[in-house]
C-alpha cells in the first residue's frame, strides 16, 4: 500500500518546489519594481529641480525685459511729449 504514495510524495515535493520558485521569482520581481520606481522618482525630482531652475532664470530675464521696456516707453513718451509741447509752443 505505501508504494503508490511514493509517486504522490514526489509529485507533492515537485509542486512545493515549483511554488517556492514562483514565490522567489515574485519577491525578486517586486524588488526590481521597487528599485525601478525609486529610480524613476529620483529622475522625476531631478527633472522638476531643473525645470524650477529654468523657470527662475526665465522669470529673471522677463523681469529685466519688462524693466527695459518700461524704461524705453518712459523715455520715448517723454521725448514725444516734449517734442509735441515744443511744436505746440512754436505753433502759437
Amino acid at each position: 500500500m505505501p508504494l503508490p504514495l511514493i509517486p504522490a510524495a514526489f509529485l507533492l515535493a515537485g509542486l512545493m518546489g515549483y511554488g517556492a520558485k514562483k514565490a522567489y521569482d515574485g519577491i525578486d520581481s517586486m524588488k526590481d519594481a521597487k528599485d525601478l520606481g525609486e529610480e524613476a522618482e529620483a529622475r522625476h525630482r531631478d527633472a522638476v529641480q531643473r525645470l524650477d531652475g529654468a523657470r527662475e532664470v526665465l522669470q529673471q530675464q522677463l523681469d529685466a525685459l519688462s524693466a527695459q521696456r518700461d524704461g524705453i516707453l518712459t523715455t520715448t513718451f517723454r521725448r514725444l511729449f516734449d517734442f509735441l509741447e515744443q511744436l505746440r509752443q512754436n505753433a502759437k
